[in-house]
């Protein structure tokens, strides 16, 4: 949303511009959260009592699933506040798509089923696979229901992105907001389960880390990271306990070919944003 605002206020000239502005603002963020880790910037963590981090996990678990809920219903999202996300939806209860939101009521009754009596099968994967599966047994696309559509295969090229000099300072103005805005979810979600969890965590190395990633991100043109609580908790329960997870996941579209990005066009996009739980 930040990366969005920022550009678009830039008015960049043509779709290479928003492109070029937008990987020039990752990396800038990037460097700027190395900056701050090599300052020493984490002691702020320190800051962050456990009903600090309570109640930030708690409002973004509400944020999260209030911006979800429009997808359940197979209806057009809004921008702005929960609040308002939340009564654009009510407002809008009429135009729910009817194979939408079954087909979302019957993930959720899988995942919340699995979770309950089934608790070693992996509802998660399940309901990731039956998506794809039903998608293309029943051409969802073609009844009204929204699907993820292609997913771009192959490897992206590296390149320096060189903004305009009069959209810099704006770029950097961008990126301080969302250095904010990473470091504060990033480093609560890491100290909500290092308390649950028992350990310690760097929060010079994490912001470090959240550099050089972002900053990797901005040289092939891609989105700003960071934690996430909501994805975090999707590993968590599907029984991930260490950084490998995330480097196993990717073997999957890795392994599977030129024609690995085929199948998950098809998935309806409740099933691949984050809620029910399979991380996008």
């Amino acid at each position: 949303m930040l990366l969005a605002s920022t550009v678009v206020a830039l008015h960049p000239s043509g779709s290479s511009g928003y492109v070029t502005d937008a990987a020039a603002l990752v990396l800038i963020t990037g460097l700027l959260l190395v900056v701050a880790g090599l300052c020493r910037v984490g002691f702020i963590v320190q800051f962050l009592s456990k009903p600090v981090i309570e109640g930030f996990v708690f409002g973004l678990a509400v944020f999260v699933t209030v911006k979800q809920l429009p997808k359940l219903f197979g209806v057009a999202g809004s921008e702005g506040d929960t609040i308002r996300q939340l009564a654009h939806l009510v407002r809008h209860l009429g135009d729910t798509h009817g194979t939408t939101l079954i087909i979302g009521v019957a993930a959720l009754g899988i995942l919340f089923a699995g979770e309950r009596w089934f608790p070693k099968i992996p509802g998660r994967l399940l309901v990731l696979v039956l998506g794809i599966a039903v998608s293309a047994a029943f051409d969802l696309s073609s009844h009204g229901v929204d699907v993820v559509g292609k997913v771009p295969s192959g490897l992206p090229s590296v390149a320096f992105p060189d903004p305009p000099r009069a959209d810099i300072v704006p770029l950097v103005g961008g990126a301080l907001g969302m250095l904010l805005v990473i470091f504060s979810e990033s480093l609560g979600a890491a100290q909500n389960f290092a308390t649950k969890y028992g350990y310690a965590i760097d929060a010079i190395q994490e912001l470090v880390a959240l550099g050089v990633g972002n900053a990797a991100s901005g040289l092939v043109g891609g989105l700003p990271g960071g934690g996430s609580l909501s994805h975090s908790a999707v590993n968590e329960g599907a029984g991930a306990r260490s950084e490998v997870s995330p480097l196993v996941a990717v073997q999957g579209p890795s392994r599977s070919g030129p024609g690995g990005t085929d199948h998950p066009r098809r998935l309806p996009p409740l099933e691949g944003r984050g809620v029910p739980g399979v991380p996008s």
